[in-house]
């Protein structure tokens, strides 16, 4: 048997218990009878005289589990008193109508009137014991049965036959009828104890929830707290009172009455609440029931530590970001000094050489202008790597996104890593196509990331013979894609998922921060794009940026 239904077999046992005393009370006159009045009543009628000690000795059989319920005895075997004390209760009522029929006849008064008792005392054992169907079959079965036997032998006109007939009728009546009722009465018990179940459950879950739940009624009044408001509010009652009368700038109760007024199903939102405890931030989460008149659930989590292990995460990221700025500055060190040593060079040389030649008094004009062209054009391309380096050093978190040349971008990455490309040795192709295309970014920003992957690109290809960089690009809908590739070390595969990581390097100790491709993928979410490593072999980036229109 379940649980369940073990539970409803003992209520349905208690209910009759509490009951009983309304089917023992009719038994009382006819045990006073059999004492008083029987030795000359029926003095040579035995069978009356047994019927009336069955009904007496079942009588008493009840009784004892109403006086004695707290003993071991009696609730070890209380079922087994009823059972039998309702069958002896039944033969005796049984018996006794039969004992009529043969004294008096079924016509007599006397039969009359034990007839109409005995119905009486059915239908209140039909009451009282339809609710658990072997009981009632107990008692109706011979109450029933030994009279109706009884009467086929003393049948001898049609008005008896009739009597005869209705009494089977009635009987008839209340057995079929009992099943119908009985599940009625089980079926209620059941739902009462799966309501009973779901409350706990319900309960139990709301009393394990870390913060406070709520249920707020659709005037916005306070009806039911869980354990841990309860704890928190221990000095306070807050059941009947409006929603947010603890903050006095009432922004809390302003949020669930905008709520309240809107369609929204569920809504969270960050705040800062007064409670017992002083100002806590707090997650607040609003759900709307499928109540009738709009009834919600509030669920309330403070969230001090989490906004505080947010901002020195916010500190820490800041630093982080300043760190491999840093690092991939000095990392481009030596990549920047062979990219100004060259035009450098041309500079010293074009300016010395000019400058011996006016001490000499051996100015050529065209001379002349051959050199101070190559001062100026190298002077241009010195200043090209400074911004370029000014581009990849700044902060540009606060630029605005705006509309970008996407080839003006990839011209200045480049500009910081040609002369190095040149002297490794490194082919690098672009293939933009002819329309100049415009992305929505912060210019720095993607410069910056360009640059990271550029990088990484240089080094990756240096350790094979074939050393080449492709970059190209195509429209995508309303996106533009940027594909970058490279012929160096294929990554991998079971480090794939782990390149974005922070501080994940696959270079040696101190040859890298492992922040270059986490930033770079970070900077690139900020401007509404995105950064994937789409192949191995070859390795291709590609970037996703908005395309302006």
């Amino acid at each position: 048997m379940s649980e369940l239904a073990s539970k409803v077999k003992q209520r349905i046992l208690s209910e009759i218990l509490s009951r009983s005393w309304s089917f023992i009370l009719p038994q009382l006159p006819l045990v006073l009878l059999f004492f008083l009045f029987a030795p000359w009543l029926f003095e040579n009628n035995i069978l009356f005289q047994l019927a009336v000690a069955a009904t007496s000795i079942g009588t008493l059989l009840l009784s004892v589990p109403l006086f004695f319920e707290q003993t071991n005895f009696v609730r070890k075997y209380k079922e087994k008193f009823l059972f039998i004390g309702i069958t002896l209760i039944g033969i005796g009522w049984g018996g006794t109508l039969s004992a009529t029929y043969f004294a008096e006849g079924m016509l007599s008064k006397t039969t009359l009137l034990t007839t109409i008792m005995i119905c009486g005392v059915h239908a209140g054992t039909f009451v009282l014991f339809h609710i658990h169907s072997t009981l009632l079959y107990f008692y109706i079965a011979p109450a029933s049965i030994i009279p109706t036997v009884s009467a086929l032998f003393i049948m001898k006109s049609f008005e008896e036959f009739s009597l005869f007939l209705m009494v089977i009728i009635y009987n008839t009546f209340l057995i079929f009828t009992a099943p119908v009722i009985r599940k009625r009465f089980n079926d209620s018990l059941t739902n009462e104890y799966q309501l009973i179940d779901e409350r706990d459950k319900v309960a139990g879950l709301m009393n394990s929830f870390p913060g406070i739940v709520t249920l707020v009624d659709d005037k916005l009044t306070y009806r039911m707290m869980n354990a841990s408001g309860h704890r928190l509010f221990k000095n306070i009652n807050i059941i009947d009172r409006p929603v947010g009368f603890m903050n006095n700038d009432n922004d809390f109760g302003q949020i669930v009455k905008d709520f309240h007024q809107s369609d929204k199903m569920s809504q969270s939102i960050e705040i800062e609440l007064t409670t017992p405890n002083g100002k806590n931030w707090s997650l607040i989460n609003l759900t709307r029931l499928t109540h009738p008149e709009g009834w919600m659930v509030i669920a309330t989590i403070f969230i001090d530590d989490l906004i505080e292990a947010r901002r020195d995460l916010a500190h820490e990221r800041a630093k982080a970001d300043a760190t491999a700025r840093l690092a991939s500055l000095g990392e481009m060190a030596k990549g920047v000094a062979h990219e100004i040593n060259n035009p450098l060079s041309v500079v010293l040389f074009s300016a010395e050489e000019l400058n011996l030649r006016a001490r000499n008094r051996d100015i050529d004009p065209e001379l002349f202008e051959n050199f101070t062209g190559k001062i100026v054009k190298m002077s241009h391309r010195m200043a090209k790597i400074i911004k370029g380096l000014r581009y990849f050093s700044r902060d540009a978190e606060n630029d605005p996104i705006k509309p970008t040349s996407l080839s003006q971008i990839i011209e200045q990455s480049i500009d910081m890593h040609r002369e190095r490309l040149k002297n490794n040795g490194v082919l690098i192709e672009t293939e933009l196509g002819e329309e100049e295309v415009y992305i929505l970014c912060r210019e720095v920003q993607i410069i910056q990331v360009v640059i990271n992957l550029l990088n990484n690109a240089h080094e990756a290809a240096l350790s094979m013979p074939e050393r080449w960089i492709r970059m190209s690009a195509r429209i995508q809908q309303e996106s533009v894609i940027l594909k970058m590739e490279n012929s160096g070390t294929p990554i991998p595969e079971k480090l794939k998922e782990k390149i974005f990581e922070p501080f994940f390097s696959t270079k040696e100790v101190n040859k890298g921060t492992g922040l270059g491709l986490s930033i770079s993928i970070g900077l690139m979410q900020q401007n509404g794009g995105d950064l994937k490593l789409t192949s191995l072999i070859p390795t291709t980036f590609e970037l996703t940026f908005k395309r302006a229109v």
